[in-house]
């Protein structure tokens, strides 16, 4: 495998990501030619440019220029362009997550926040912490943070703090000496299997520590389960208990979205929801099995996803957003195979395809991003020039002629 350490000129594809943009501004600060791509204009690319960082809007073998490795995202797909040329150029190519591993090699302390909740708030107050007085570390977020106008703080080349994601057991690429583990749930059930395995996942980060590394936990874990999961969003405390439990209650306003009055016990009936058959699984189909696709809420994170009935077989799962009734329909993705579903929610409903995979989300950002450019190119192309009209004669009255005429006639 190809090291970061060997390359001097770095493109990144989805530079606009929560952590891909941190990365290019710590690539940026060890002394590489950082440039990168993305699909959309967003506060994460803006940044990016005001620092010098070249950020093209669109994917194209163009945006390659003289770079002599890639980053990738994991949602970018090897059917990228970008990723195909650099391919057929022989570029040498790394994911995100390892990507970051190797660089946390080059630190003496590296801190790693992991956790399936709290993970971006823990490693943000750290990083106001090294804000406000010591130490002067390098902190990583997966997230924006207005404190620090992005993701990232550029800090001593000594210690590294950063964001620790169990999600694809993506962590195990690091190389911490501090662990924390916040807290350890059912979350990600599109990846993994059960509890079990998530933990298993969890004991093989701990293994990366070294001899005289540091683990920070919680001492009464798991007995003193006295944790409530919460929908993203902006959340405030409401002075009246569930009418129907008598447990607390707190109004969540997600982006986009109205707010939601919720109950914060995950077992309460208000915040249950009825499972829902989606359709056939594809990859059971193929191996000439019958399973049914079912999208389901964990009732302890509150987490959505669709899920095969034969999933320890197949492993079929894909993830659903936080809000909206689901109702099946009986169409199927072109690209992919999976179920197409409908989310209905206060803006009305929309027709989605749940893999996260799908070639056609790629296709459809290509498609939205050439649009903007050609509505872009359409604003800068100059004006057309129009004749400019000769000012019209004034008109004389038939008095005002007659008067001249005696004018001249005197003269």
């Amino acid at each position: 495998m190809t090291h970061i350490t060997d390359h001097k000129t770095i493109h990144l594809i989805g530079i606009g990501g929560c952590s891909m943009n941190g990365l290019a501004q710590i690539l940026r600060d060890r002394g590489y030619a950082v440039q990168g791509s993305d699909a959309n204009v967003s506060p994460f690319t803006q940044r990016l440019q005001e620092l010098g960082v070249p950020v093209a809007i669109g994917h194209s073998a163009d945006n390659l220029g003289a770079a002599d490795l890639v980053i990738y995202s994991a949602a970018i797909k090897p059917t990228n362009i970008e990723r195909v040329a650099a391919k057929e150029r022989g570029i040498p190519e790394l994911e995100r997550s390892v990507a970051l591993g190797q660089l946390t090699e080059g630190y003496k302390d590296v801190i790693g926040i992991a956790g399936c909740h709290g993970k971006t708030t823990i490693t943000s107050m750290l990083a106001y912490i090294c804000e406000s007085g010591k130490p002067d570390a390098t902190v990583h977020i997966g997230g924006f943070v207005d404190i620090l106008h992005g993701g990232v703080r550029i800090g001593a080349h000594d210690m590294f703090i950063t964001e620790a994601c169990e999600y694809v057991e993506s962590f195990l690429t690091l190389r911490p000496t501090v662990a924390l583990i916040n807290n350890i749930d059912d979350d990600h059930l599109d990846y993994y299997k059960d509890i079990d395995h998530i933990t298993d996942a969890f004991r093989k980060f701990l293994a990366l520590l070294p001899e005289g590394g540091m683990f920070i936990g919680c001492a009464g874990w798991p007995d003193c389960d006295v944790t409530y999961p919460l929908p993203k969003g902006k959340v405030e405390s409401l002075p009246d208990p569930c009418p129907t439990c008598g447990m607390p209650q707190v109004k969540v306003t997600a982006f986009r979205s109205k707010p939601r009055t919720l109950c914060i016990d995950p077992n309460c009936e208000t915040n249950k929801e009825p499972d829902v058959v989606v359709g056939e699984c594809p990859k059971c189909a193929e191996a000439g099995k019958k399973a049914k696709l079912i999208a389901q809420k964990n009732p302890r994170t509150l987490k959505r996803f669709i899920r095969c009935e034969n999933y320890d077989e197949c492993g079929v799962g894909y993830p659903l957003p936080q809000y909206g009734a689901i109702t099946a329909t009986d169409e199927v993705c072109e690209h992919c195979g999976a179920p197409m579903v409908i989310v209905t929610t206060t803006r009305g409903p929309w027709k989605l395809c749940p893999n996260f995979s799908c070639p056609g989300k790629e296709i459809e950002a290509e498609k939205k991003a050439a649009a903007k450019e050609a509505k872009a190119a359409a604003k800068k192309a100059p004006a057309k020039k129009t004749a400019a009209k000769k000012p019209a004669a004034k008109k004389t009255t038939a008095k005002k002629a007659a008067a001249a005429k005696e004018e001249q006639a005197a003269e």
